[in-house]
């Protein structure tokens, strides 16, 4: 995927996979970060915004460290 943003690093589907990678491999900042550019590129992405509440979500019910 990060080869296809050197192509077409505008392109939304490409920065909302990368997203969901990310999510799957449990790097949620990073899958945040990607479904944030997907959404700068494309506000009305349904599943960018979906998938990025779910992890304000799951981030905000974590505890905090100390």
């Amino acid at each position: 995927m990060k080869k296809g943003l050197e192509i077409a690093p505008n392109n939304p589907e490409i920065w909302y996979n990368l997203g969901g990678a990310y999510f799957t491999m449990k790097e949620y900042p990073k899958a945040m970060e990607a479904w944030e550019k997907t959404l700068q590129l494309k506000p009305s992405h349904q599943q960018a915004q979906q998938g990025y509440a779910a992890i304000k979500a799951m981030m905000a019910s974590q505890p905090v460290k100390k």
